[in-house]
């Protein structure tokens, strides 16, 4: 509804001019925008939610985006209007698995950045049930 019928949430990046575009994500932490990536993903913005929520929406939400991309990976050259690879929340990205290139951070497409639940293994029978 952001764009259209709600007015874009505050970013940290004053130059930053999220829009309901093809391509462009939102990457949200309690229905609150944590990030924005802007088609093919060159430039992020931040919303105001704390900086460890960001750091963790970005290493778990970023490789999901990126999954869906053509190339199954981003080249995020901007965060906030500062250099990907200058950023502070490179660290975390670089943690998570992204790689510096000359031109910014590249994160590799997941599409679960987060382990599936396991199915439980069948039940065992009960001793008592063997009695009759």
């Amino acid at each position: 509804a952001w764009g259209s019928a709600l007015p874009w949430p505050q970013l940290r990046d004053a130059s930053a001019h999220p829009a309901r575009r093809s391509g462009a994500s939102a990457i949200l932490v309690d229905g609150a925008l944590a990030v924005w990536v802007e088609p093919k993903g060159k430039r992020l913005a931040t919303g105001s939610l704390p900086a460890e929520t960001i750091e963790l929406a970005l290493t778990v939400g970023l490789p999901r985006v990126a999954a869906r991309a053509r190339r199954r990976e981003l080249l995020v050259e901007t965060i906030d209007g500062i250099a990907a690879a200058e950023s502070s929340l490179a660290r975390g990205l670089l943690a998570a698995g992204a790689r510096v290139d000359y031109r910014g951070l590249v994160v590799r497409g997941s599409p679960s950045a987060i382990p599936q639940p396991q199915p439980d293994p069948e039940p065992e029978p009960d001793a008592d049930d063997d009695e009759g």
